[in-house]
């Protein structure tokens, strides 16, 4: 199986997940994340409608979703017109948003030590009613740039890259 033989930590875009049962079942129980960029896919066609878009059946699948521009220069979104454009299309509730903020936390590279402070002070705040997504976000990026320099950070489109990797 390409999970095992390839040791797939998260899969990138994953949309067409959702045609395969077996492997939905497996990235559902073993949480791989799943990081979609909506509207890339509805720019590449691949979901040509993004009310047709399976972000909200694959999360009822238990599936670990996040939201993520995708080279927004070119496919045009950055972070926040992403997340818009999913609540607007498929009538996401707050705690559909909310539980997909939750997912970016929980499919960094963080420890889970670190993730689960991260999740708790904004659980804390959710409880407050001071739910702002894109501070939630922005917060990761600050933890990450503070603590983990060898780490680079392209804000733009937040995506993560260890720079010492080969």
């Amino acid at each position: 199986n390409a999970l095992d033989c390839l040791k797939i930590k998260r899969i990138d875009h994953g949309v067409r997940i959702i045609e395969d049962e077996q492997l939905v079942k497996r990235a559902a129980e073993e949480q791989i994340p799943l990081t979609m960029c909506p509207l890339s896919n509805q720019r590449l066609q691949v979901c040509p409608d993004l009310k047709n878009y399976k972000l909200k059946d694959m999360m009822d699948k238990g599936l670990l979703c996040t939201i993520n521009s995708d080279d927004p220069s070119y496919f045009g979104g950055y972070i926040g017109d992403n997340y818009k454009a999913v609540v607007e299309n498929l009538g996401l509730t707050k705690e559909n948003v909310i539980q997909l903020a939750k997912n970016s936390f929980i499919a960094t590279f963080l420890s889970e030590e670190e993730k689960k402070k991260y999740i708790e002070d904004n659980n804390a705040e959710i409880e407050n009613g001071n739910v702002n997504i894109d501070e939630m976000l922005m917060n990761i990026l600050s933890y990450i740039q503070t603590n983990y320099p060898e780490i680079q950070i392209d804000e733009d489109y937040l995506y993560f890259c260890d720079v010492n990797q080969d």
